[in-house]
């Protein structure tokens, strides 16, 4: 059974405290869960007209699929490498809650900063975000993944060094974009 809305506070308290602690003890490298390979393997077609693509449409859009951003703010749209590309499948699952984690800082959700370029820290904050708020949402629905956020979260650090208060201001953002997405889930689901 899930956790109740009225003890998720404390529930990301705990998982930011984890964060913090792994953080403390030293980097880990940010492990990629599915296989990049796997990822461009069929043929793109169009969703809608079922129509496949040809030339250098299916080397573009194979490019993106195994490097782009999964989410992307200015179209809004979340798309992830298909369910079979993973090496494990719950770790999907942490991946999708990690982009839709991004979809909820959009304009029309919470309207989080997303302007920052790879690098910057604004692209820093953003993706320490959508990583604890794939964290909370995960701990919240009782799903364990097999990579550790804290390693992902830890590749962004030393962007975030400058402001020691980041992790917290993610943190509570984060706990925000997990009570957004659990709200699309039934009350048996997050354990209300």
């Amino acid at each position: 059974m899930g956790i109740g809305h009225e003890n998720r506070a404390s529930l990301y308290a705990e998982v930011t405290g984890r964060v913090i602690a792994e953080l403390e003890q030293g980097r880990l490298p940010w492990v990629q869960p599915w296989d990049a390979a796997a990822c461009g393997c069929a043929m793109p077609a169009n969703a809608v007209t079922g129509r496949r693509y040809s030339g250098i449409n299916v080397l573009i859009l194979w490019a993106a699929v195994i490097e782009g951003r999964y989410y992307s703010p200015s179209a809004d749209y979340v798309a992830v490498p298909p369910q079979l590309a993973f090496y494990d499948r719950i770790n999907w699952y942490r991946t999708v809650l990690h982009e839709l984690g991004h979809w909820t800082g959009h304009s029309l959700r919470l309207g989080r900063d997303q302007s920052g370029m790879f690098g910057s820290a604004a692209y820093a904050r953003e993706e320490l975000v959508a990583e604890m708020a794939s964290a909370f949402t995960c701990a919240s629905l009782e799903i364990r993944p097999t990579v550790r956020h804290a390693d992902y979260v830890g590749s962004w650090l030393a962007v975030l060094r400058e402001d020691e208060k980041a992790i917290f201001r993610a943190a509570s953002a984060a706990s925000k974009a997990a009570d957004y997405l659990l709200g699309f889930t039934s009350d048996e689901e997050a354990g209300q």
